[in-house]
């Protein structure tokens, strides 16, 4: 079974290793994961995925070619064990999306493996050219949230700030990641601007920056969701408290202990949120939605300039990633707008509104029941001192 292992901070040039079943260290993909970790064309989660994906390639090459070691496979190997391996996944029950992601690292992989930075270990790569061995990707509708699925969604959450986090997802169409970086003092001051003023630039510290680089960009927010959070800061205790130990740096969200809320700690409410509502939801989808409710709202009369506006918001690199919804946007957009027309909702302010109006609950109705269920007091005598 092939492992990999991340090394200490301390060693600069080797930070990963990848050891087989007797122990010995895998030589190309070490070197390429080290490669990729050193440059700063990738950013750290990047790297991460390209080990994980390079650790399951190893260990089919383990078990399906044992006479020879994992490094003289991967210099010998036809393309075709490729093919098969990847076939493999699909018969597995892997999703598409899955398989294009390993299909694309191996890939990448492989045609490293040609060059001199590895030694030319293959002289050819086992490619045909720029083509990927799996299908290509077909244009699906991206499955978004409405704001009648997002009232429903959050009703089976525990508590106003869990429900604060995920309309903040919806509103603002921001990555898991990015949430914790947002501090209390990056929202707009409310004070300073007219009342009429119902939309707002937000700064994100976006994440998906190459070499570690955050790349800072300008999403939107509405006043319901400026005004929602800060009602969560000024009422609930734990931010109260948390106020006088942060002070300028205070967080956005935080958790019942009143530290910093992580991306893994979102989504796990989110993941357990869609248990208890059995909803089809993931965090993606809110950024779908967010995306939706631009496209369909009052912010601009042309749809070109809304997928410019979406580009921004989103941190899409090129226009091209931000046309998958152009292409069915006139109907969805369509149909987003006469379900806003029959739900009386003109604009996105008051979908945001009636987000906030239909799911906020002061502290003290709140009824849920959390945490593992009491005891039943048990029903055998008690001893008796002698």
């Amino acid at each position: 079974m092939v492992d990999v292992f991340k090394t200490s901070e301390e060693c600069e040039f080797i930070k990963y290793l990848f050891i087989d079943e007797n122990e010995r260290v895998i030589k190309y993909p070490t070197l390429f994961i080290n490669l990729c970790s050193q440059s700063i064309r990738y950013s750290g989660e990047t790297v991460h995925q390209y080990s994980k994906v390079l650790k399951y390639f190893c260990n089919s090459i383990e078990v399906n070619l044992p006479n020879i070691s994992v490094d003289d496979s991967l210099r010998t190997m036809e393309g075709n064990f490729i093919d098969r391996y990847l076939r493999k996944l699909s018969l597995n029950g892997l999703k598409y999306t899955t398989i294009r992601n390993r299909d694309a690292i191996i890939k990448k992989f492989m045609e490293w493996m040609t060059t001199v930075e590895s030694g030319q270990a293959r002289k050819r790569s086992g490619y045909i050219g720029d083509e990927m061995k799996s299908a290509p990707p077909t244009k699906d509708i991206p499955k978004y949230i409405t704001t009648e699925e997002v009232i429903k969604f959050l009703a089976y959450l525990h508590d106003e700030n869990q429900r604060c986090i995920v309309h903040f997802l919806y509103d603002t169409g921001v990555r898991l990641s990015e949430v914790q970086r947002f501090q209390i003092s990056d929202l707009p001051d409310l004070s300073k601007h007219p009342l009429e003023e119902n939309y707002f630039k937000l700064k994100v510290k976006g994440s998906k920056g190459r070499g570690g680089q955050l790349k800072p960009r300008y999403t939107y927010i509405t006043r319901t969701m400026v005004e929602r959070i800060h009602r969560l800061h000024h009422n609930n205790k734990i931010y109260m408290k948390a106020a006088l130990r942060y002070k300028e740096n205070m967080p956005l969200f935080l958790n019942v202990f009143g530290e910093l809320y992580t991306k893994k700690a979102i989504a796990v409410l989110i993941y357990k949120g869609k248990i208890r509502s059995k909803m089809e939801i993931h965090a993606h989808r809110f950024r779908h939605g967010f995306a939706m409710s631009i496209l369909a709202s009052e912010m601009d009369d042309s749809l070109t300039n809304k997928l410019v506006m979406l580009k921004e918001a989103l941190g899409h690199e090129h226009i091209s990633t931000t046309q998958i919804y152009s292409t069915f946007a006139p109907q969805i957009v369509q149909k987003i707008q006469r379900q806003n027309v029959e739900n009386k909702i003109p604009c996105r302010f008051e979908e945001a509104q009636l987000i906030y109006k239909e799911t906020f609950k002061p502290q003290k109705k709140h009824k849920e029941k959390r945490g593992r269920s009491k005891r039943e007091p048990s029903t055998k005598t008690p001893p008796t001192n002698s």
